[in-house]
């Protein structure tokens, strides 16, 4: 089990690849397809069948990292998504199409997790 708790919200992955969200929510980020504050830790049924591996929360936007996959969701205001077809929040994650990951990692609003 592993996650990230920044700024008023919470992701922990447990060891089957499950993502649990909770906390702020106002752009998305819990990628729960709503905005609203959630103040129990519930499953991410948006990546179900999906084996998360490693998840970075920055201040309005999650990185979900899987197999062979990365997915971001949240809010896109300055392109940290990495998803250029969704400019306002992305409610549930969406697949990042091209990239090496290197390691996820966010910052306040800034995605410091891809090379190009």
């Amino acid at each position: 089990m592993d996650g990230c708790w920044p700024y008023g919200r919470g992701a922990v992955r447990l060891g089957a690849g499950e993502l649990f969200v909770c906390g702020h929510n106002k752009e998305g980020q819990l990628g729960l397809n709503h905005t609203e504050d959630v103040l129990r830790f519930t499953l991410c049924t948006a990546l179900s069948g999906f084996h998360v591996k490693e998840v970075a929360c920055g201040w309005d936007f999650a990185i979900i990292v899987g197999i062979g996959l990365v997915l971001s969701c949240g809010s896109n205001a300055f392109g940290q998504l990495e998803v250029p077809q969704i400019s306002g929040p992305c409610l549930t994650p969406q697949k990042i199409e091209d990239g090496l990951l290197i390691r996820a990692e966010t910052a306040m609003q800034t995605t410091l997790k891809c090379v190009w």
